[in-house]
C-alpha cells in the first residue's frame, strides 16, 4: 500500500502510543467533498485543542501519513464511549489504537477507493499483529455516526470479511496483488450516492 507521509505541524499531542491494539476508521462528513489536503489543512490551522484528527488519511489510492503511529492521536471522541470501549480500552480508545479518515473525494470510481481500503486495513492489521476482531468504525466506540459509508451493519460486515479475505488469501504463496480482484460492498458509484443521500443530516 503506497504510504506518503505528510506529518502536522500543529495540534498534534507527542504522547507516546506504547501499543497499537486497534484500527479505528472514520469518516469526516457525509459529502463527497473530504480530501486528505483539507483535514491536514483543518487539522493544522484549528484553535481548538483536539490535537490530531486521525493518524492517517486515506484518500483514493494513497494513505497519508498525518502523525506517527507511536504517538497518540484524538480521532474518537471520548467521554460518550461504549461497552466495547470501555470493555477493551478502558473507554480511553485514543491511548491504545490507531485512527484513518476515510475520504469520499468523489463519488466517481467508490468501489477502486474502497478496494484500497480495504488493503489498507488488511496490510496494517497483519504488520501490526492484529485481526478484524481490532477493526472498528468509531460508531462502535463512541456512537458518532462515522464512517458514513459504512453505518449500515450489513454494509461494515460485509467490508470487515472483505478485509479478512484479503488477509487470507496473501498469505498464499502464489498471491499476485495487481490480478486480486476484490468484492467491494458498495458495487456501483450510484450504490454509494444513493445510501450517503439518504442517510444525510
Amino acid at each position: 500500500v503506497n504510504v506518503i507521509t505528510n506529518l502536522l505541524t500543529k495540534n498534534r499531542s507527542h504522547t507516546a502510543l506504547p501499543k497499537i491494539e486497534g484500527l479505528v476508521l472514520e469518516s469526516d462528513a457525509l459529502n463527497a467533498s473530504t480530501t486528505a489536503s483539507s483535514c491536514a489543512n483543518t487539522w493544522n490551522s484549528s484553535t481548538a485543542s483536539l490535537d490530531c484528527g486521525s493518524h492517517y488519511v486515506l484518500d483514493a489510492n494513497a494513505a497519508y501519513l498525518f502523525i506517527y503511529t507511536s504517538e497518540q492521536a484524538k480521532h474518537t471522541e471520548e467521554g460518550k464511549q461504549t461497552y466495547i470501549s470501555n470493555a477493551l480500552y478502558g473507554g480511553k480508545p485514543n491511548e491504545h489504537t490507531v485512527g484513518a479518515t476515510l475520504c469520499m473525494s468523489s463519488f466517481i470510481g467508490y468501489p477502486l477507493q474502497e478496494a484500497f481500503y480495504i488493503k489498507f486495513c488488511a496490510d496494517f492489521l497483519s504488520s501490526n499483529n492484529l485481526t478484524t476482531d481490532n477493526l472498528w468504525r468509531e460508531f462502535d466506540l463512541n456512537k458518532k455516526p462515522s464512517p458514513a459509508q459504512y453505518l449500515d451493519k450489513t454494509k461494515w460486515e460485509a467490508f470487515v470479511a472483505a478485509v479478512k479475505k484479503y488477509m487470507e488469501d496473501s498469505k498464499d504463496p502464489l498471491f499476485r496483488e495487481a490480478s486480486y480482484v476484490i468484492k467491494t460492498p458498495y458495487a456501483t458509484d450510484s450504490e454509494l450516492r444513493d445510501y450517503i443521500t439518504k442517510n444525510a443530516k
